[in-house]
């Protein structure tokens, strides 16, 4: 690892700001269960091992370059080592299930070894139940903890791959897809549901959500917010209309929403 520049990202503890519950070590992991207080913020940093976590209370917002992801229960959200990110909590205590992934033992995981080394960021693929079942396992620790919570996270990580949709990425983008794309593009100021969108690719709704993510990186609404934020700070810049105004022609309720948004994401 490169000398560290005054200004520049530290390392710290992935549970750094946060009260550790417990840590187990088993195979290539490092599993443990962390509660960080409301209105929690830490700066640049990174973390020297993969880090999966997924949100069991609370909301929480990760910074990435030119990526925001943000995590209600039941979110995944994982970075390879010495990823560079930014952390945000919420009005509410946040608890989360983290496991950590050694470097060195990457090649552990076969072909879901891009669980540990890409950002993703991820949700109703029943991670929700797992890390549940791992911060019970925790709290009533015996002998077989280890060998448990190493089959947990395995079985997580698999989730998450196929959620993600590594093993899809050499497939075509499919037509649908873009037609769905298409729409966003066009209609991003009104509150389109995913079923609506479903039925126009002709596809069950869990699978475009699944799709939209492994061809987009990011959710369809995270998606369309930010076609909303950038139309609305094309509006703002070349049109002299009114923030209130803006905010309704872009899909905003109204103009606290569009800056509370637009403080988030510019």
């Amino acid at each position: 690892m490169s000398p560290r520049t005054p200004g520049s990202p530290r390392a710290v503890a992935v549970t750094a700001g946060g009260a550790r519950l417990q840590v187990v070590s088993t195979g290539p992991f490092r599993v443990s269960v962390a509660t960080f207080a409301p209105d929690l913020t830490i700066p640049s940093h990174f973390h020297e091992w993969a880090c999966v976590s997924t949100l069991l209370e609370g909301r929480f917002e990760q910074r990435f370059p030119g990526r925001v992801a943000e995590c209600r229960p039941g979110a995944v959200l994982g970075k390879p080592p010495c990823e560079r990110h930014e952390d945000r909590w919420f009005a509410a205590p946040s608890r989360h299930l983290i496991i950590e992934i050694d470097p060195a033992r990457h090649e552990e995981l076969g072909v879901a070894r891009a669980v540990a080394e890409e950002i993703f960021h991820v949700d109703r693929i029943g991670a929700e139940a797992l890390a549940w079942a791992a911060l019970r396992e925790l709290q009533e620790a015996d002998e077989l903890t280890p060998l448990s919570l190493d089959g947990v996270a395995r079985l997580l990580l698999a989730r998450v791959y196929r959620g993600v949709g590594w093993g899809e990425r050499s497939r075509p983008t499919p037509v649908w897809l873009e037609r769905v794309t298409e729409l966003l593009h066009d209609r991003y100021a009104e509150n389109l549901r995913i079923s609506e969108l479903a039925a126009v690719a002709g596809v069950h709704p869990d699978h475009l959500s699944r799709v939209f993510v492994r061809a987009h990186g990011t959710s369809v609404g995270a998606y369309v917010r930010r076609l909303r934020v950038d139309a609305a700070a094309a509006l703002l810049a070349g049109s002299g209309a009114s923030i209130s105004s803006v905010a309704l022609r872009t899909g905003f309720s109204d103009q606290s929403h569009l800056t509370r948004v637009f403080k988030r994401q510019r």
